[in-house]
């Protein structure tokens, strides 16, 4: 069982604003140290069985383990925490009826609770497209991976899930000085820098309903800027249609 620091997942803000501890634990079979490919499976505690209720009791007791070492699954236990103060969370539950910023995207992939755990995803699968899966042990443990890519090599680009106003993007893992760079452009527009991130995804949020875009992205190291990845090039759902009986509506999976 490894435990990790759940500051470096969540972005400009600290774990304490959004009710989460500073520190989250992961199971890594011994099938996937030793570098066969495996799947991540998320479990998220109940109400006053996080850490600083319970102990590591629900992570190394609730039964997820025994079951993910003979299936080749790594179990990412994320961690929230109880807060007295805004936001109101005594009993440590997840985010489950908007206590954070009181608007509608908790329930969403833009929820503060989610977009931390989906960069905490992305750090564990980042080795999953052919490159070496050791990735899938360090990148989340604080172990040093092997062979960090230099500045001056271009990363692999991927977008890795779309929205009808968003984009997930996903690249190779930096070294832990750089950071990287992230550019977008319209179907035939001009790059223009959106932002930066020292973590190997990013969000990219606002995006107009389908519309096709166009990223690439670059690490900086030093202050130096290296050479750009592939361009990559994606078109955003259309808007769902509203429903008035959440439970009943269809959904299309993926989107």
């Amino acid at each position: 069982m490894r435990r990790f620091d759940q500051a470096a997942y969540t972005g400009t803000d600290i774990p304490d604003t959004l009710s989460m501890a500073d520190t989250g634990y992961v199971f890594v079979p011994q099938d996937c140290e030793g570098g066969a490919a495996c799947r991540v499976h998320i479990a998220l505690h109940g109400c006053e069985q996080d850490a600083g209720h319970v102990g590591r009791r629900f992570v190394d007791d609730a039964g997820y383990n025994a079951w993910a070492d003979t299936n080749r699954l790594i179990v990412l236990y994320p961690q929230a925490k109880a807060s007295d103060l805004a936001p109101a969370n005594p009993l440590a539950c997840w985010d489950w009826w908007s206590y954070i910023d009181h608007s509608d995207d908790y329930v969403t992939k833009d929820g503060p609770q989610i977009k931390a755990i989906k960069v905490m995803l992305d750090a564990l699968t980042s080795g999953a497209n052919g490159d070496d899966n050791s990735t899938l042990r360090t990148a989340i443990s604080g172990a040093s991976a092997a062979a960090p890519p230099a500045s001056t090599t271009a990363p692999a680009l991927m977008v890795i899930d779309t929205s009808d106003s968003s984009a997930d993007l996903a690249f190779d893992p930096a070294p832990d000085t750089a950071a990287y760079r992230v550019f977008r452009a319209g179907a035939d527009g001009a790059f223009s820098a959106i932002g930066e991130t020292t973590n190997p995804s990013f969000a990219d949020n606002g995006l107009a309903p389908q519309t096709t875009y166009r990223w690439h992205v670059a690490i900086v190291q030093n202050g130096t800027e290296g050479p750009a990845s592939a361009d990559v090039t994606a078109t955003t759902h259309a808007i769902p249609p509203a429903c008035d009986m959440p439970g009943t509506c269809p959904v299309e999976i993926g989107k």
